[in-house]
């Protein structure tokens, strides 16, 4: 996105001027250089989060030092397949902007080592997806060996802290740093549109991401529905000799489990304490499930995973995540909220069953400020109600919603 010049072409903003720390620029002692690369971090953090600054639209020597002090921070904890595990997806910008930042702070034992992990990197991308983990990072040990050394020797965070001092940042006090940071995002034309998008990408994860539909119309579906607030860590179980993914999920009403098997997504209570000791000690005595009881559903219990609540298909879900971006509900859902003076929600339910639901006869409800909020889904539009009341806070209509996602997308 740009603006116009004054011959009509769109060209991007001039980056602005670093904004820093004035009491990190001027730290002493042993953490004066980490101070002073944290205070660019904090720019770049506050540049993207509140201003809205693409990383393109960032000046150059942030851009670079904050990517390489990403580097430093995903090596030191777990060697360049760490790296390469957790930042691939922006590697298209970040990769050159490590590279440009250690040639321009005359880092030249880590300049070395790069390289070579580009190389590997170019060499290996298509043999990395299709072997084990830890067969590339036996590939990638030397690298890390020799970086560890270098670092040790000559800290890379002295060579991004002297470059930092170099470029005559604009100093400011810690207690006026959020009224420059305003002051930043004001200068930013897109940043109003883009706040917009940012909010709309936020609630798209709850209508249309695998895992969050999936437990939604699993909680939705069940014998007593529940309402999802977020998806938490979770964990590879073994099922049927299979490895597959299960996350924990936080409730409205407690503490549940949603398991992802490629044929059937399931929804589970945690194990007991009494049932995990049952069936260690059946495990231990050889003994065959009980006669009339589908100890099929028992297969996590060592895991902590308890009985089956509710199940769904995988192709309802994706069908149901297809259906809701292509209504827009992302985008209904923030101006119906936005008109009516609500925050985001907390906790959302799915209401109905999975099938009717992905013919389009499907409604939400939102936990929002300890108050409940339904969306109803209808052939023209969505609408938004106070639970208990008839009327409604608001409507759109889906030509409105397709004018809206063109504006945002312009």
């Amino acid at each position: 996105m740009g603006i116009l010049d004054k011959f009509g072409f769109k060209t991007t903003p001039p980056a602005p001027q670093m904004i820093l720390s004035k009491e990190l620029l001027e730290s002493t002692g042993a953490h004066a250089d980490y101070d002073t690369v944290q205070a660019v971090v904090n720019y770049v953090n506050a540049a993207q989060a509140k201003a809205f600054l693409r990383p393109q639209e960032l000046p150059p020597l942030a851009l670079q030092v904050y990517e390489v002090d990403r580097y430093l921070a995903q090596v030191n904890n777990g060697g360049h397949a760490q790296y390469e595990h957790n930042c691939h997806r922006h590697f298209d910008m970040s990769l050159p902007a490590v590279e440009a930042g250690l040639r321009a702070m005359g880092a030249k034992p880590f300049l070395k080592i790069f390289r070579q992990f580009r190389t590997l990197l170019d060499k290996h991308q298509i043999e990395q997806a299709m072997t084990e983990p830890g067969k590339y990072r036996d590939i990638l040990e030397p690298l890390d060996k020799r970086f560890f050394a270098a670092d040790k020797a000559t800290p890379l965070s002295g060579f991004s802290a002297r470059l930092i001092r170099r470029s005559r940042p604009r100093l400011v006090p810690n207690d006026a740093l959020d009224a420059a940071y305003a002051e930043m995002a004001a200068e930013n034309p897109f940043r109003a549109t883009r706040e917009e998008v940012a909010k709309v990408a936020a609630l798209s994860v709850w209508f249309c991401t695998p895992q969050m539909v999936g437990a939604g119309m699993l909680l939705g579906s069940a014998e007593e529905p529940d309402m999802l607030e977020r998806i938490l860590p979770g964990q590879v179980v073994l099922y049927q000799n299979q490895h597959t993914p299960a996350m924990r999920l936080k409730t409205a009403t407690g503490m549940a489990h949603a398991v992802y098997m490629f044929d059937l997504y399931t929804l589970h209570d945690e194990a007991t304490p009494e049932e995990q000791a049952a069936e260690r000690q059946w495990r231990q005595d050889g003994r065959d499930p009980e006669p009339g009881v589908d100890w099929h559903h028992y297969a996590f219990l060592l895991q902590g995973i308890g009985r089956r609540r509710a199940a769904v298909l995988p192709e309802i879900v994706e069908t149901m995540c297809k259906l809701t971006a292509a209504r827009h509900v992302p985008l209904a859902a923030f101006e119906l909220l936005r008109g009516a003076g609500l925050n985001a929600p907390s906790q959302v339910g799915w209401l109905g069953d999975p099938v009717q639901m992905i013919m389009g006869r499907v409604s939400w409800v939102f936990a929002i400020d300890g108050a409940y909020f339904t969306m109803v889904m209808s052939d023209t539009g969505l609408s938004l109600y106070e639970r208990g009341n008839d009327t409604a806070l608001g409507q759109i209509d889906d030509t409105t919603l397709q004018k809206r996602m063109a504006d945002l997308e312009d």
